[in-house]
Order: C-alpha cells, then sequence, then structure tokens
C-alpha cells in the first residue's frame, strides 16, 4: 500500500489505476477526409474517412465522388469546419431530431459548388460561408441558429438558404460578394449588409420587418 499526503492510503492497483487514466491517449481534433469507403453513408464509420472516424472539434472535408450522400449519425457533435471540394454531395442528419443537429465554429467552404448541406446548425462563433465556385450554388436545407453569432457570406459563387435562421441577440449579416437567397421566414434580429454581391427575398420575411436593409435586394415572391 502507498501512503499519500493527509494520511491517504491506496493499495498498489488503485495506484496503478490512476496511471493509466493518467496516460490514456486522447483524441486530437484533425483534418478528416471523406473518402467513402464503408458500406454506410455514416459518418461514424472509420472507413469512410481513411480509418479514422470524426471527433469533436475536427475539420471535415468532402473530397472525390464516393458515397456523395453522407448521414452525420453522431448526435450533439461540435466540429471546427466543413468544407467542400468536390460536387454533388449531399449532406443530411440520421433523422429530423435535434440531437442530431451540429455546433459549427468556422465556417463552410465550398470550392467546387453545387453541393447540398441539409444539416440543423448552431454557430459556435462568428464566422462565413463561402461558395467560391461561381455559377453554381451551395444550398443549407438545415435551421440555422445563430444564437448570439454574426455570419458573412462570400464567394462569388450562390448560396441558398433555405432553412430558418434565428438568432438570441443582433446578429449582423454580411454579403461580400455572390448571391444569396434567403427562403424562410427568418426571425434573427439583425441588419443584412451586402457590400458586393446581391440578396434575393424568396420569402418576404427573409429578413424581419424592422431590421435594417443596406444595399441592393430582389423580393420574389
Amino acid at each position: 500500500r502507498l501512503k499519500i499526503h493527509q494520511g491517504l492510503t491506496l493499495s498498489f492497483g488503485t495506484a496503478a489505476l490512476l496511471l493509466c487514466l493518467g496516460m490514456a491517449p486522447v483524441a486530437q481534433a484533425a483534418l478528416k477526409t471523406w473518402s467513402g469507403g464503408a458500406t454506410s453513408n455514416y459518418w461514424s464509420a472509420p472507413a469512410n474517412w481513411g480509418g479514422t472516424a470524426p471527433v469533436a472539434g475536427d475539420d471535415l472535408l468532402f473530397s472525390g465522388a464516393t458515397r456523395l450522400l453522407n448521414t452525420n449519425d453522431i448526435p450533439s457533435f461540435n466540429l471546427n469546419s466543413i468544407s467542400y471540394n468536390g460536387s454533388l454531395f449531399l449532406t443530411a442528419p440520421f433523422s429530423s431530431s435535434n440531437i442530431y443537429a451540429i455546433v459549427i465554429t468556422n465556417g463552410v467552404v465550398d470550392t467546387s459548388g453545387n453541393n447540398t448541406n441539409n444539416l440543423a446548425m448552431t454557430l459556435g462563433g462568428s464566422q462565413s460561408f463561402s461558395n467560391q465556385a461561381f455559377g453554381t450554388f451551395l444550398v443549407f436545407g438545415g435551421a440555422l441558429n445563430m444564437s448570439t453569432q454574426s455570419l458573412t457570406f462570400g464567394g462569388g459563387g450562390q448560396i441558398n438558404m433555405n432553412g430558418v435562421m434565428s438568432g438570441l441577440s443582433n446578429n449582423a449579416v454580411t454579403v461580400n460578394d455572390g448571391l444569396v437567397r434567403f427562403g424562410a421566414a427568418n426571425t434573427f434580429a439583425g441588419p443584412v449588409t451586402v457590400n458586393s454581391g446581391a440578396r434575393q427575398l424568396v420569402n418576404a420575411d427573409g429578413v424581419r420587418s424592422g431590421a435594417a436593409r443596406d444595399g441592393p435586394v430582389d423580393l420574389l415572391l
């Protein structure tokens, strides 16, 4: 038996267990690239990521043309970012339950265009969504909770925000390039500023009544 400070005594077995726990490897956040090598479309399948499934804080890159339909089956998942450098990916939740919504901290970048992300998302920080492929679209179909954060759009390609955008306080939305289409009756409180490019309101309530609207806008009812 081992005697510790203050008269505390531990058996060798307990001490060894504590040592092992202290030395247990911890998964490190990293870039995970979709390979589609599993027999399912699930994010939790290691073979879909070259052998190691993503963990909290990872950056996800969707590349290639294998298993374009991919499904987030990891509940309450926090990510750093999502990138697409291939086209025709369809990212979907395992079910409509909010447990398969994600928290994202550092944005979404699409360098190829013509991709769709239907995940419900919460912004974990102010960030940007970018479609860098001119003449293509990047579609977000899930609800977006901006929380207390702000969002910038850009990249030259078209971005369709089809889900409801909500927020807890003034959330500034900025369009720096390209075309952004707001397709739902959004409830976020902050202003929408267009520095370059344009915004389309497919829904008359795409920008909340009373919110500031700076820059060009096309209203499509």
